[in-house]
């Protein structure tokens, strides 16, 4: 069941996500802090990897990888920019609910959780620093890929998601302005820098579809899978030849 406080929240390009959010009291699901233990991933992508026999072991992470960002990062951006609600996607707090293939498949909620407001600033706190950061360190030393490349993998379903709500009247202009700046600035505001920042040109802020990611998401690399067209910084002659 979704969350009436997500009412109207995901419809238009967001229809999809009708059961990303759900409230399930009989559904254990997977807690978010088993993401940050290494077998728990091993176990997941030997999953994965059956719905890509073959596949080389890098594109399969960089596929998960942007599979659990579609269902976290999208949902959880939606429902701060167009209802002002905050989803506890914290890894920390967070529970999933998972596919047959290991893929991330809902943010489950239980039947007593109310979404807090989202706040004014640092709306985006418990998706990046909680839940991205961590599970990009990890990934990246776990695993044989860059965390540029888990990065960039992010900053592709956040960076549509933001242009997606910006287009809609009722979005919140304030936090749609915040979203942009975490995408576009150098620095974090404690003085770091922003791995979000020049992950595709010209600009985040540009449509996905006029885009290019600055680091290929190695997806041709898995047989039968369409690669990502305009958005890959490869040429197609490199891509065929995988």
């Amino acid at each position: 069941m979704r969350p009436s406080e997500l009412e109207g929240c995901f419809t238009g390009a967001f229809a999809y996500l009708g059961e990303a959010v759900r409230r399930d009291a009989d559904e254990a699901g997977l807690a978010g802090s088993a993401l940050l233990d290494g077998a728990t991933l091993d176990a997941l992508l030997l999953r994965f990897a059956e719905r890509h026999p073959g596949g080389e072991r890098r594109a399969l992470v960089s596929m998960w990888s942007q599979w659990h960002f579609a269902a976290v990062v999208v949902p959880a951006v939606a429902a701060i920019l167009l209802a002002g609600r905050a989803l506890p996607v914290a890894l920390s707090e967070a529970r999933f609910a998972l596919h047959e293939d290991g893929r991330t498949a809902a943010i489950l909620l239980g039947p007593a959780v109310e979404l807090a407001p989202a706040g004014n600033r640092g709306r985006f706190d418990a998706l990046i620093e909680g839940h991205v950061a961590p599970l990009i360190r990890l990934l990246a030393t776990h695993f044989p890929v860059s965390a540029r490349l888990m990065w960039t993998n992010a900053a592709v379903r956040f960076a549509w998601a933001v242009q997606q709500c910006a287009e809609r009247p009722e979005a919140d202009r304030e936090a749609i302005a915040e979203a942009e700046e975490l995408l576009t600035t150098v620095l974090t505001p404690a003085g770091v820098r922003n791995p979000l920042h020049d992950t595709l040109r010209p600009s985040p802020l540009t449509a996905i579809a006029e885009c290019q990611r600055r680091v290929c998401c190695l997806r041709y690399l898995l047989p039968g899978v369409v690669d990502c067209g305009s958005l890959c910084p490869l040429p197609p002659a490199r891509r065929a030849q995988a």
